[in-house]
């Protein structure tokens, strides 16, 4: 998974308009941009001037980033700027004795085009502050691209309690903004499922290609080898499942899953986003017999919680089978390297039989399907996932060649078995 957003609202772009450009009013009309005699003047010094104190509280606006050293809450400079300076100015002084001051806007910026309008949407724009000159009339003159800059590191992270100096940087010259972060009282938080989560030897996630790190059947063999990615989030979710906030003054307050949130005895929903990770790619895939430990994050707290995966011990085994005799078949053409195992796994009447310990039998059969994609349903219609199957081929050491037989390993749910695939020439 990615990096963890906590309460960040929406990621802006700050964009600018210069020259003769057509730029709209906040009513939605539209006036001309008028020249600036400011773009050849030399800047003195850019000071940031607001009423208030830009003040946040620890967990907002941020994400958990990882180093080397570890993973730390990361405050988002850009994010606090446009959500906490809006209605600043910012005085320029300049080398001849004169100033201007630019005011903040939270408005509607177009992008690319720089322009200023009123309207709730559009095809290529987003919400954002922008530091704007303006007429008598509240017109927009001229909107300016704004930097930013705020070094945190592991070692020199920012916690409550404390103020610290972010920087816009307008035409080369930086201008400072302190910011306070209150204490959000949080000592620390736990969690505790519902049911002690234990996942099934694939089956509770999909086949993942080991190179691009998503699921795809286009490649494989050694080369790009699959590895199965396990999906908590149904057993994280789950009805009863419990996050316990501790506060600094040893008070407690416990969620509970329900109504799809975590939510008080009240039902209110957790103040911030909840948000976890695992470590699973190729070289750290998980295997089966082990227990992983998964990080939990809340605000700027994190903790972390198991997942075993175990295998299921009533399958004996599998076998997948074509719709009519006892070889797949499959089509290449001569600008093909590698044949997408989708072409003989997906095709319609394949079965994929799951042979059980205590001599029963569970057939899904595919009723639909191409290349990349193939619907498996049971007697009853059930559905059995195709990305629940891997298979495995050697490719990439002996290409397959039209005319020719060769085997390929399925994978699925802890079992493996062997089919053989007749390559025919593409008819396209």
């Amino acid at each position: 998974m990615n990096e963890k957003w906590k309460k960040t609202g929406r990621l802006f772009m700050i964009t600018m308009a210069v020259g003769m450009i057509t730029i709209g009013n906040r009513t939605g009309y539209k006036v001309q941009a008028k020249t600036s005699n400011d773009e050849e003047k030399t800047i003195v010094s850019v000071t940031y001037m607001n009423d208030k104190p830009v003040t946040i509280t620890e967990g907002d606006y941020g994400y958990w980033s990882k180093t080397k050293k570890g993973e730390f809450f990361k405050y988002n400079i850009q994010t606090i700027f446009e959500e906490e300076c809006s209605g600043a100015n910012l005085l320029i002084k300049y080398s001849d004795n004169t100033e201007k001051v630019l005011t903040t806007k939270k408005d509607f910026v177009c992008i690319p085009c720089g322009d200023h309008i009123g309207n709730d949407y559009s095809l290529s724009g987003k919400y954002g502050t922008v530091f704007s000159d303006f007429d008598d009339d509240d017109d927009v003159i001229l909107t300016h691209e704004i930097e930013y800059e705020g070094k945190q590191t592991f070692d020199k992270r920012w916690t409550g309690g404390h103020t610290y100096n972010i920087y816009g940087i307008y035409k080369g010259k930086k201008f400072k903004v302190p910011v306070t972060i209150e204490e959000n009282g949080i000592k620390r938080i736990s969690y505790t499922s519902a049911k002690k989560i234990k996942l099934k030897a694939e089956t509770d996630g999909s086949w993942q290609d080991g190179h691009n790190g998503h699921c795809t059947l286009w490649r494989t063999d050694s080369e790009y080898p699959e590895y199965y990615e396990y999906d908590i989030s149904p057993y994280f979710y789950k009805k009863g499942s419990k996050i316990t906030v501790t506060y600094n003054d040893n008070s407690k307050k416990v969620y509970t899953y329900k109504n799809k949130a975590f939510r008080d005895k009240n039902g209110k929903s957790m103040p911030y986003d909840v948000s976890y990770q695992d470590k699973q790619t190729y070289k750290t895939r998980w295997k089966v017999g082990k227990t992983y430990k998964i990080n939990l994050y809340y605000a700027n707290k994190k903790t972390t919680f198991p997942v075993k995966i175990v295998k299921d011990n009533s399958i004996a085994g599998i076998e997948f089978v074509p719709k009519s005799g006892k070889i797949f078949k499959c089509e290449k053409n001569e600008y093909t390297d590698r044949v997408n195992a989708g072409y003989y796994l997906y095709n319609k009447g394949n079965k994929l039989i799951i042979k059980y310990k205590n001599g029963k039998k569970k057939t899904y059969k595919c009723t639909e399907g191409d290349y990349y994609w193939g619907t498996f349903k049971d007697s009853k219609g059930k559905k059995f996932s195709c990305m629940n199957i891997g298979c495995k081929t050697n490719q990439d050491k002996q290409p397959w060649e039209i005319g020719k037989t060769y085997k390929a390993k399925i994978k699925c749910m802890g079992m493996r078995t062997t089919i053989s695939v007749k390559v025919a020439e593409s008819k396209e």
